[in-house]
């Protein structure tokens, strides 16, 4: 009767409980500001040969913000009317290229997509001819990520004006909370601009008094993402 009330004892094991941990994860985020703490909307924006309109663009990261990519999409209306201006004004003034040769001849509106393209391949001359028009961009900086999409909607719309086209441009430094990354400084025509120009690329025609040029900023987090161009594929998928 011993042995038996021995084996119908209750069973003993060996047991041990940690302590609890508890982690916290805290939720980033990317957020940035885009301002132009210089333009007046209010004022007089006629273009008019040598004027120059202060248009300062200011991106700004917020305190609290993730590191992140940088990018500025510029959109213009009655773009093909814009480059055929700054082509006609480029060849008049014999703007140099990447090879140190000027632009010679006349410029028409059948050498369009040939002067997109060779300003897309050229850095020197992009450059140049950009330099007319806008004040401080910083090249070195500032990369164009489209220009595939550019040269395509350039060839589809060689017979007809592109109601609006947008150039996206990648910024090469990532940023970190604070920071502050101002695009241009000022716009405007160059002083050799003249009334048979406007009328050769048909800037005067229908809506050019409603010229617009706007600006978008994108960013994405720097974290998982190695490069700029990775960084522009996972914002851009479609381009």
């Amino acid at each position: 009767m011993a042995a038996i009330a021995l084996l119908s004892g209750t069973m003993a094991y060996f047991t041990d409980t940690t302590e609890k941990k508890t982690n916290a994860f805290t939720v980033g985020n990317v957020e940035i500001s885009l301002a132009e703490p210089s333009w007046t909307a209010s004022a007089d924006h006629t273009l008019i040969p040598k004027v120059r309109y202060v248009k300062d663009p200011t991106v700004t990261v917020a305190a609290d913000s993730q590191d992140c990519y940088l990018f500025m999409e510029v959109s213009v209306n009655k773009y093909n009317a814009l480059i055929d201006l700054m082509g006609i004004d480029a060849y008049s003034d014999g703007v140099t290229d990447g090879n140190g040769n000027k632009l010679n001849g006349a410029y028409s509106k059948a050498d369009r997509a040939d002067f997109v393209s060779r300003l897309l391949s050229d850095d020197t001359l992009r450059h140049n001819v950009l330099d007319r028009w806008f004040d401080e961009i910083d090249y070195s900086k500032w990369t164009i990520m489209n220009k595939t999409a550019i040269q395509q909607a350039l060839n589809n719309s060689q017979a007809g004006d592109t109601a609006e086209l947008s150039v996206i441009l990648g910024y090469s430094t990532t940023l970190s909370a604070t920071d502050e990354v101002r695009f241009m400084s000022a716009y405007g025509m160059p002083a050799e601009i003249t009334q048979d120009m406007l009328a050769a690329a048909d800037f005067t025609a229908d809506d050019a008094s409603t010229f617009n040029m706007s600006f978008t900023a994108y960013a994405i987090q720097k974290a998982e993402i190695n490069t700029m161009d990775e960084a522009y594929s996972a914002l851009f998928p479609d381009n």
